[in-house]
């Protein structure tokens, strides 16, 4: 899109610059005739997302954490260190670590995160 949008600015400036002037823009134009193609009109990505075909469930307190993906678990406890910061940052950890470990398994998918915090929704 950015290359027609310069082809239709430098078409502008050459008409005079006027937004009441029209202007009249050759078919041949390389920036015209791929939006003319309709293989390139069709092969874009959804604006919205597919729906998740894996859940992730992933659950955090301040002494440690757990998720699962079906039959695969992780559960550890937190570091000293770890245990004194929030429990929203617990939260995303704990979802990062589940999607680094699951990688594998979830690489390409669509990708549900169930958990017991609604501050980390978006």
């Amino acid at each position: 899109m950015r290359a027609l949008q310069w082809c239709l600015h430098r078409l502008w400036l050459q008409y005079g610059g006027d937004l009441s002037d029209s202007i009249v823009i050759s078919s041949t134009v390389a920036e015209v005739v791929w939006w003319g193609n309709e293989v390139n009109l069709c092969c874009g990505i959804a604006l919205t997302p597919p729906p998740p075909v894996i859940m992730v469930v992933t659950a955090a307190s301040t002494l440690g954490l757990g998720v699962h993906l079906v039959h695969l678990e992780i559960r550890g406890l937190w570091s000293k260190e770890e245990q004194v910061f929030h429990i929203n940052l617990l939260e995303l950890w704990a979802i990062l670590l589940a999607l680094k470990a699951f990688l594998p398994y979830i690489h390409g998918q669509s990708v549900q995160i169930l958990m017991d915090n609604t501050t980390l929704l978006w």
